[in-house]
């Protein structure tokens, strides 16, 4: 199987819904260890590489993960895109237990954690207007529609120092 292009960073019990799946090797990054080995596989006949965020078996609590490994291990694997899915709190009635949202907009309350690859005098700005790439928003809320799935276009999701959830 060829390497995709496709990442996708996932929670505890996702690694099952991969058809024809294969455990890669256990690949050392400059920032230390990622979540765990990455998987390729399949996703509805697409070559996806699946990363459990907290581990296979869950063993990190969210505070514990390190981003930056991961998305390190990710791009040396090939990945162009990454997707991720996250289980959170919600702050809205109408946002009810199983409600998928894409967001557009972030707000992050975390802290204690290294939060780029940018470190020491190394000046460099990150454009944040669209922390979300508009073209895989897209993708996805036309695959959701594709499958009448409903999903709400926009939101925030503000992510807290774990290990507690948003509401």
């Amino acid at each position: 199987m060829n390497r995709p292009s496709v990442a996708l960073i996932v929670g505890t019990g996702f690694a099952g819904l991969l058809e024809s799946a294969q455990v890669l090797g256990d690949e050392g990054t400059p920032y230390g260890a990622a979540s765990g080995k990455p998987m390729l596989g399949a996703l509805r006949g697409v070559s996806v590489i699946l990363l459990a965020r907290h581990g296979h078996p869950h063993r990190l609590a969210p505070h514990a993960v390190n981003y930056r490994a991961n998305l390190w291990l990710l791009e040396q694997l090939g990945a162009r895109c990454v997707l991720a899915t996250n289980t959170v709190g919600g702050i809205r009635p109408e946002l009810v237990p199983g409600s998928i949202v894409v967001p557009d907009q972030l707000i992050d309350y975390t802290w204690g954690r290294q939060h780029s690859y940018t470190e020491g005098d190394r000046l460099q700005h990150v454009d944040f207007t669209q922390p979300y790439t508009p073209r895989a928003r897209t993708a996805l809320l036309e695959a959701a529609r594709d499958d009448g799935i409903a999903a709400i276009d926009g939101g925030v999701y503000g992510a807290t120092q774990g290990p507690r959830l948003e509401s």
